[in-house]
């Protein structure tokens, strides 16, 4: 069984169609890229996979749980409710463009508040949790600055660190570097790939092509709804198929 099933998941808004019969998976430990122009769906894709979008047709299992859905008895899925989608959540992490920390608190305690609040975590649990891991990605010496003091980088690498406090299964990475300067982005992708060599399993969404095709085990490239293309990431760049992602690579490499 795949980490992540996707069975022919539609999404849409009013009558734009933004996802259409997307079939997919993702086995644990793999970490797969999604690439595509804007406006392609791959963000939608991954807020899909959390449940902050309904999709209206299809299915999506995590770890062999219907994500947001069940089974209503005669083979139709509707809803779950919020208290199940909410537990379902605290087993994913997201990070998004921007870092949403908390700007009223430290670094540590940014770190601390969703296993307490949300897991029932001791606090010093919590607090040797959140130790550990700052201390891991080189941000040991920002535990008790708050984050309007931190570098862009930084602030998206401590965004990492709070996920990964919550021991997620696994990891959803929506244009995290986009917002950075290059070398600042370098910073949260050299995050993300010791967090792939740890094998963590991850969905990334990424304009960053170099990470796509060195760190990924799968791409997937995806336009106007549709899975266009899908392979080994060193197939895909190297021996497109499909003249789509021929032409959308020679703009982007």
């Amino acid at each position: 069984m795949a980490m992540v099933e996707i069975r022919g998941l539609n999404k849409f808004y009013g009558d734009h169609h933004v996802l259409q019969d997307v079939t997919l998976d993702v086995e644990e430990g793999e970490v797969v890229s999604v690439i595509g122009p804007s406006g392609s769906g791959k963000s939608t894709l991954l807020r899909c996979i959390n449940f902050l979008e309904e999709y209206e047709e299809g299915s999506i299992r995590v770890d062999g749980q219907l994500v947001g859905k069940r089974d209503a008895g005669n083979g139709k899925l509707v809803r779950d409710s919020e208290a199940a989608i909410n537990r379902f959540r605290a087993q994913i992490g997201i990070i998004f463009q921007s870092f949403n920390l908390f700007p009223h608190m430290t670094v540590l305690a940014n770190i601390m508040e969703a296993p307490i609040r949300v897991k029932g975590m001791r606090a010093d649990e919590a607090r040797t949790t959140a130790e550990r891991l700052l201390t891991r990605f080189g941000l040991a010496d920002k535990m008790a600055a708050y984050p309007e003091k931190l570098s862009g980088g930084q602030q998206q690498r401590v965004a990492i660190v709070r996920a990964l406090a919550m021991e997620p299964k696994i990891v959803l990475f929506d244009e995290v570097t986009s917002a950075l300067d290059p070398e600042l982005a370098w910073e949260v992708l050299a995050v993300m790939r010791q967090l792939a060599e740890d094998g963590m399993t991850m969905f990334v969404v990424t304009h960053v092509m170099r990470f796509a095709k060195e760190v990924s085990d799968k791409v997937i490239f995806l336009d106007q709804g549709r899975i266009v293309e899908a392979g080994a990431a060193g197939d895909l760049f190297d021996s497109p198929k499909s003249p789509r992602l021929v032409d959308f690579l020679s703009k982007v490499l």
